[in-house]
């Protein structure tokens, strides 16, 4: 099992904004000693043409932390952790509201699994919630849909990442979402074509048994479809800069 955690610095009205040179070099000798962390990707904004959704600005930067064991994920959150100085030591974010979350990985095999060339395309969604049943919704949507993204073209890397309880006390806002996604995908950021998976539809909120999504072609109103109400947001299309592996 692996555990991941987000940290998300939204634009803060500054959509053109980006992270220094500085800052980027002092972010890699941040991350680098955390004990625990196993794999990291630093998120930096890019674009792509979606025909279902215009989700605004991308976040000036997202950051992926993997660990294998919880206990060392909370350490580099809690009041000590190293991950504190993200909020005191990087100029060019701060004024960038962070927010931040642990969730436990799901990473499911696809047809080409190695990344041939940096940076490249990966999507983040997060589906806000909440479902009427929590349960219901991932054992449908963890059964169907890996099988539908897997085959879009190009796809690297689809990990699907659920809630967890744990600690953590950085100065910024704790969230909670009902589910994460990532696709990594070739580095032009061109969103695949839709999969041959039967109908889909584009839905209001308050439809019964649907599914708003960053993109309706990932997830449709499917007969079987346990009846939930639950909302999607696609945090950026970005090439990952940086990839520390230990």
């Amino acid at each position: 099992m692996s555990f991941t955690l987000f940290i998300n610095f939204s634009h803060g009205g500054k959509p053109a904004a980006r992270t220094s040179a500085e800052d980027d070099a002092k972010l890699t000798s941040l991350l680098k000693p955390i004990k625990g962390l196993t794999r990291a990707h630093v998120y930096t904004p890019s674009k792509a043409h979606d025909p279902f959704l215009d989700d605004g600005a991308p976040p000036r930067l997202v950051l992926q932390l993997f660990f294998e064991k919880l206990p060392d994920l909370e350490a580099s959150v809690s009041r000590t952790g190293p991950l504190q100085a993200l909020a005191t030591d990087f100029p060019s974010l701060a004024d960038a509201p962070m927010t931040y979350e642990a969730m436990v990985a799901r990473i499911f095999p696809t047809p080409e699994p190695k990344i041939r060339a940096e940076p490249w395309c990966s999507y983040l969604v997060a589906y806000e919630g909440p479902a009427e049943d929590p349960n219901l919704w991932l054992e449908h949507y963890i059964a169907h849909h890996p099988p539908i993204m897997r085959t879009m073209p190009g796809i690297r890397e689809l990990e699907i990442y659920t809630a967890i309880d744990w600690i953590g006390f950085l100065p910024a806002k704790k969230v909670r979402h009902l589910q994460r996604n990532k696709t990594h995908s070739p580095p032009d950021c061109s969103p695949p074509p839709a999969p041959k998976c039967g109908r889909t539809t584009r839905v209001s909120p308050s439809s019964p048994a649907a599914l708003r999504t960053f993109r309706c072609r990932l997830a449709r109103s499917a007969p079987d479809a346990p009846n939930q109400r639950i909302f999607a947001r696609a945090l950026l299309p970005t090439p990952a800069r940086v990839t520390i592996r230990h």
